[in-house]
C-alpha cells in the first residue's frame, strides 16, 4: 500500500510476480489469486486481510492448484531465486546506470520515494 500514491501519480510502475513458499498454504493462496476472475482484486483482498501476527495472507487457499497455475508459480519461484531473492517481497529494479538490482524485504517509504524521484 505504501507504493499506491506513487503508482497513481505515474512515478512508479509495479509488476507483481506471485510466489508461494513461506507457509504450507502459501502456494495455494498464490494460486487462488492467480485463478480468480479478477486477480488484481484478489491480491488487494489478500493484502487488506493479511494477518501480521501469523504472517498469513487474507485470501482462502485454493482447494486444488490447476497444473497450468502450478507451472506459472514454479516459473515465478525460479525467477525470484535466479534474481537472488530469498524472501518476500523481492524487488527487482533498475539502477541509475540501467543495471538490474535486487532489494529483498519491504523497503521504507523513504527508499520508495527516492527511487520514484529518479
Amino acid at each position: 500500500h505504501m507504493a499506491e500514491p506513487l503508482i497513481a501519480a505515474g512515478r512508479l510502475r509495479v509488476r507483481w510476480v506471485l510466489v508461494g513458499f513461506l507457509e504450507p498454504t502459501s502456494e495455494a493462496r498464490a494460486a487462488a489469486i492467480l485463478a480468480a476472475a479478477n486477480p488484481t482484486a484478489a491480491l488487494s483482498l489478500d493484502e487488506d486481510r493479511f494477518d501480521l501476527a501469523r504472517e498469513h495472507g487474507g485470501i482462502a487457499p485454493a482447494r486444488r492448484i490447476p497444473p497450468a497455475i502450478a507451472k506459472v508459480l514454479k516459473i515465478h519461484l525460479d525467477a525470484m531465486s535466479d534474481a537472488g531473492g530469498n524472501g518476500t517481497p523481492t524487488i527487482l529494479y533498475r539502477s541509475r546506470s540501467g543495471a538490474w538490482r535486487t532489494q529483498v524485504g519491504l523497503p521504507s517509504q523513504r527508499w520508495l520515494d527516492a527511487y520514484a524521484r529518479r
